[in-house]
């Protein structure tokens, strides 16, 4: 996944985490993440999907539940959003 930084500036990537924890949360629909919803429209749906439910084919994961592949806090979503990811498997060593 590229990173969106330069796309959609720091308030883009804070409101996309907002919609994108939302998601995970099953809370989306809330008023208060529609500016990242829209975001989300724009440039995350075609390989996230419509509600986030991912596409293995493309190695997008899905978004829409609590498994996270790289951290679920917000500082991580963050930054997987505003720096992207290489797609290497996480490293394990602590679980």
């Amino acid at each position: 996944m590229p990173g969106w930084l330069s796309i959609v500036g720091a308030q883009g990537v804070d409101q996309l985490a907002d919609y994108v924890l939302a998601l995970a949360r099953g809370d989306a629909a809330s008023p208060a993440t529609a500016p990242g919803a829209a975001l989300f429209q724009q440039y995350c749906m075609a390989c996230h999907g419509a509600a986030g439910e991912g596409n293995p084919l493309l190695g997008a994961p899905a978004l829409d539940d609590a498994s996270w592949n790289y951290g679920g806090g917000r500082a991580d979503v963050e930054d997987t959003i505003a720096n992207g990811r290489a797609g290497v498997m996480p490293a394990f060593g602590g679980r």
